[in-house]
Formats: structure tokens, sequence, C-alpha cells
């Protein structure tokens, strides 16, 4: 018998990780949620070893035809490559990316972004560690960077995945906003490493305070800064676009080893990744937010005073709190909740821990378990639809298809601000037929490897069958309705009354009648929701 209504280990995990499963939910009861919490937040630097093996050992083809030019060109490729990108220093990635048009077609630029999106399905899909994935996924979005922007910007992707976001989703926000601040594809994405001393560029600077920390609430636009409140540390309560203006100044000469001139100043090293350039640094920066920056004069020292200003501050707080409960309870986060984060959040702003110990107090509250609230994205579902089925992540081309009428995957996203995190944004039709089409065809796309033949419970009986695997998939009892629907659907279907007995078909059909039912039940309104 079924459940009637979810279980609070199901509601949890299904807000903390890319979809619960039978198995998980058991665990969690055997071990209880609070020990299953402090596993997930103390996960090894690295992969599990079972997931660390698996990527190594996967291969993705790649493929393009001979070209001669002026530069020497380079010879047809098809082959069944390692993911070789996902740990390749800086200056080699760079040195792909100095060749592009030469002697390497641009195919191999787009390829570093290409495995760092089939390793995201594989470790979303597969990795023991649920919630850092979780939080991968949302610190890419928070600091979002399009890939279609720059071929320098795809050339960072792999970096900044392994050296700017997953290390920090556990760590100190601090660290990980300067980590941002100087990767490759970030300092290309909003034109820093392009900002010049007597002209600095703002465009990274307004999304640092508006988007990455402070918040758009906290803009005070064209105010005089003598006029802005300050908080009980000195600090103003909110940015103006005098402050846009010293940020830039003051992360002016944050760049890239590109190997570039810069005129007669000379020629940047060649790095390929972060480098100071003291001759493209602006020194007049001078208040910012009510701080005085104009007697720090060492590298970057007016860098990383105003990364600390924004990082300790109350509005950062209450808007990334406010972003990461509303990615795990939905558009009205409970309230007590959010507050509770946001203390978390300032108590522990030195700590190195820091964001652990943000999200312990989120995932430990009750309301963890609360009714189902948030509606699942369309990345989100199909991999929690792989998850409940067994199903495995295989890289190839096929994932940067399925979602691609709904940008739900990193590097996607055209603008600075990440894809909406509200509800009403992925029940649009598009987005909604998109996620219905993914789910029908997930399994018999490349990208996954799976037998649901295999995987379905051994029974004579269409209602067991059905029953079992509206267990795996939803976790509950669905109304009489849906059942008897769900029940007709599948008696419908020759492969499944053949996996029953009680019809003889081919086994491809058996397979396909049977993806065609879990298919369908993953479409029901209560897996759309966790």
């Amino acid at each position: 018998m079924l459940p009637t209504t979810p279980s609070f280990e199901r509601l949890a995990l299904n807000r903390a990780t890319f979809g619960a499963r039978s198995v998980d939910e058991a665990h969690v009861q055997q071990i209880g949620w609070a020990a299953w919490v402090e596993n997930q937040l103390s996960p090894p630097a690295g992969d599990d070893p079972e997931l660390a093996g698996y990527i190594a050992s996967s291969t993705m083809n790649i493929k393009y035809s001979a070209k001669d030019n002026a530069f020497g060109g380079w010879g047809a490729v098809n082959e069944d490559r390692p993911l070789t990108a996902l740990n390749a220093s800086p200056l080699s990635l760079w040195d792909i990316y100095k060749q592009r048009n030469k002697t390497l077609p641009n195919k191999e630029i787009s390829r570093i972004t290409e495995e760092v999106v089939a390793a995201t399905w594989m470790r979303a899909t597969h990795s023991t560690y649920q919630v850092r994935e979780i939080m991968a996924d949302f610190w890419h979005n928070h600091f979002n960077v399009a890939a279609k922007e720059s071929a320098a910007v795809r050339t960072g992707t792999a970096a900044y995945d392994r050296d700017a976001i997953r290390p920090h989703v556990f760590g100190n926000f601090r660290d990980m906003l300067e980590a941002n601040a100087t990767s490759v594809s970030m300092l290309f994405y909003l034109d820093n490493a392009i900002s010049k001393p007597a002209t600095p560029n703002e465009n990274y600077a307004r999304e640092l305070l508006e988007l990455h920390t402070l918040g758009q609430d906290a803009y005070l636009g064209q105010v005089n800064a003598s006029n802005v409140i300050k908080n009980s540390s000195g600090v103003a309560v909110g940015f103006t676009d005098d402050d846009v203006i010293t940020a830039s100044r003051a992360l002016s000469g944050w760049t890239v080893g590109s190997g570039n001139r810069m005129g007669k100043l000379g020629k940047l090293p060649t790095t390929g990744e972060f480098h100071y350039e003291p001759f493209l640094h602006n020194a007049d920066a001078g208040l910012f937010m009510g701080e005085d920056l104009s007697s720090l004069a060492t590298d970057m020292a007016q860098g990383r005073a105003i990364l600390d200003i924004i990082a300790t501050h109350e509005s950062t707080a209450t808007f990334l709190c406010t972003k990461i409960c509303r990615r795990l309870f939905g558009d009205a986060p409970p309230a007590n909740v959010l507050n509770a984060a946001i203390s978390a959040w300032m108590t522990h702003q030195s700590q190195p821990d820091q964001l652990r110990r943000v999200m312990e107090t989120i995932l430990l509250s009750a309301e963890i378990g609360a009714p189902a609230s948030k509606v699942r994205q369309p990345f989100e579902k199909t991999v929690a639809f792989m998850r409940s089925v067994n199903a495995t992540a295989v890289p190839h081309r096929s994932m940067f298809n399925l979602l691609k009428k709904t940008p739900d995957q990193i590097f996607t996203w055209p603008a600075p601000n990440g894809h909406p995190d509200v509800d009403g944004y992925w029940l649009s039709s598009t987005a909604l037929m998109t996620e219905w089409n993914a789910l029908l065809t997930v399994l018999g796309r490349p990208m996954t490897d799976v037998s649901i033949t295999d995987e379905s419970l051994a029974t004579t009986s269409v209602i067991e069958l059905v029953e079992d695997w509206v267990g795996r998939i939803i976790g509950f009892e669905l109304p009489n309705t849906k059942m008897n629907e769900l029940i007709d659907f599948a008696v419908s279907l020759n492969g499944v009354l053949t996996y029953v007995g009680q019809k003889s078909s081919s086994a491809k059909t058996v397979e396909n009648h049977l993806r065609r039912l879990v298919g369908v039940i993953a479409t029901a309104d209560e897996f759309a929701y966790r």
C-alpha cells in the first residue's frame, strides 16, 4: 500500500536534493534527518569516489572537419574524448583560446563549456552529496555568466565551476565573492578585464552591488552621499551611482593574464588566469558607502576593501538569504526560517564555514518538511525523474538540446541576473511543454542509460506495477481518478501487458511502453512541486 501523504523525509529530501528516491527516504528514516544533514554538509573536497571515478572514465564525442589557413589550420577530428578540460590548467585552457581559428577550431572552445555542463548533469544525478549540488546550481545562477557572450568567457568556464563556485558553496561568502571577481569568465563577461584606468568600466561594479551582494532594494540612485543614512558601523544603508563609480575605480587593474599589449605600458603576462596590473588601476577611489578608500595604496587593497564592505553588509545577508530560502521553499519562504538564516549569516560572517552554518540553520528547521510549495524547474525536474528510475547520466550532446527552449542549465541564461526563481516563470506554456516532452523522451536519448524493464517490479498485475512506479516517482498515493487513469493508460500499452504476462510483444516494445508509462507518471502535477 502506498502512503496517502508524503513522509517528512520525502518532502525534506525533495527540497534539499535533486529528487528524493525511495532508497534515500528509507536511509534518512533509519539514521535521522539531523544525521543526514550533518553528512551532507561535510562532503569531501572533490566528488565522492564512485562519482569521481565515473567522471574520470567517461568520454564524450567531438567531431569537426579539417581546415587549412595561413596559421597552419587543423586536421579532422572524430573521437570519443575524456573530459579533460574539467581539470586542465588555466594556461592550457588559455592556449586553446589563443589558438582559436588558427590551429584549433571554435569547437574546441565550446568543448570546455560542454564538459562542465555534462559533468553538471552527472553530478546532479549521481552525487552522494546532493545539497552541495543544489547549492552549486544556486550559486551558478546567482553569479551567472553566459557562455555565448564570448570565446574568452567560454574558455574560463571549467575553472569557474571548479575554482570559483564549487569549493565555496559551504565556505565563506567573502572568499567566494573574490573568487568570482577574479575568475576569467566573470572578468570577461562583465568587462572588468578590459577596464581602462582613465575610464574604468562600470559594468561589473554595478552588477557586483546590485546582483551579487546588496541587491536592487539597496540601490538609492543619484543621491548625495552626505544625505545617506549610516548604520551603526558608519556604513551607508544602501549604494548610490557614485558608489558604483568608486567601485569601478577600485576594481580597475583586476584583469586577466591574456598576453595582450597595453599600448605604451607594455604587455600583460600570458597566464590564462587572474592578474592584477597596477598600470591599469585608477587610484582615485574615494568614499564608498561612507568609507574612505583613498589612503589604501597597496596592490588590490581598494578593490578588496569594497568586497569587505559589501560582503558583510546587512542588505547582502537579507538579499542572499532570501534567495536561498526562495530556492528551497518557494516564492514566500517562511519568515522565521528566513530570519534565522539571516542571523546565522551575520553571526558567522567571519567564519570559514559561514555558508555551511546558514544551510544548517535552514535544513534543520521544522519547515523543511512542510508540504511541497516550490515548482520544480526543468533541469531539476528532469534530473529528479532520472534519479527516480535509476537512470545513468551519460555525457552526450543531447544534454545541451533537451531543455534548449528553457535555458535552465548553467551558462545559458544571457543576462547577468540569472534565470528567474519564481514559480510563475516556469509555469508558462512553453516551459511546461518543454518539461513534459523532456520527461517523455529523455530515457530514449543517448544521455541516459537505463532498462525500465529491469528496474520494474516483478509482478503479474498492472495495478501493482503502476502503484510501484507511482511510489518510486511520486512517493505517495495519487487521487483515485488519477490512479485509475494511469492504470487505464498502462492497460492500453501492449508492452506493459506483455511485461505482466498478458500479451506477447518484442523486448523493445516492452521497454518503450514501460518508458512511456513512467514518463506519464512524472508529468503528474504532484511531481511538478517539491
